[in-house]
């Protein structure tokens, strides 16, 4: 087999390098047409269980943050999550919050006075052995080169139970008290 030693290719018309090979194998083809590229994936995944002891307040869900610099103002950020969630038993109601540094992504319109948010229910789970995942995604325009933060949010707008991540309610040393993880990933796609 032989093999070619170059660091850049082009085209003999072209008067820049189209294809640049570096020295730690990584590659830069330029001149590509079209949008839709792939350009990073960044994901954060939380393994341990965290909670919200006021859960009236809204507040940060703690390890489900995630930073990404877009490298162009046109570029597009998907991101997907799962959270595996767990709130009081007994049919109390949750909301959890997309969002982009403090602003919310992705919320419902206003009706009366029902609570705003990405993704809401009823925590009426199983004598509270239950866990669900819950998952979400959502094409963001930050029109930015800065850095962008993406995280979610929670609380349970009309009670103050404890609502729970990655664990169920009960959290009992049994087959039917489950731990679970969670995650979040952010992908910069090229307009």
């Amino acid at each position: 087999m032989a093999t070619l030693n170059a660091t850049n290719l082009k085209h003999g018309s072209s008067s820049s390098n189209n294809i640049v090979l570096a020295a730690d194998g990584s590659t830069t083809i330029s001149n590509l047409s079209g949008g839709g590229k792939l350009l990073q994936t960044i994901m954060v995944q939380k393994t341990d269980t965290t909670s919200h002891s006021n859960g009236s307040t809204r507040a940060d869900i703690s390890g489900i943050t995630v930073n990404i610099t877009p490298s162009a103002t046109s570029s597009k950020i998907l991101i997907t999550s799962t959270l595996n969630f767990c709130g009081y038993e007994g049919g109390y109601s949750f909301a959890l919050y997309l969002m982009r540094g403090s602003t919310d992504l992705a919320i419902g319109d206003a009706s009366s006075s029902r609570t705003r948010c990405t993704i809401g229910g009823l925590t009426d789970y199983d004598n509270g052995h239950d866990m669900r995942p819950w998952h979400y995604s959502y094409l963001d325009s930050p029109n930015t080169t800065s850095q962008v933060t993406y995280k979610w949010q929670w609380n349970q707008p009309y009670h103050s139970a404890n609502i729970y991540l990655n664990r169920s309610m009960q959290n009992n040393d049994a087959s039917y008290s489950p731990m679970g993880a969670s995650n979040i990933i952010v992908q910069e796609i090229a307009a």
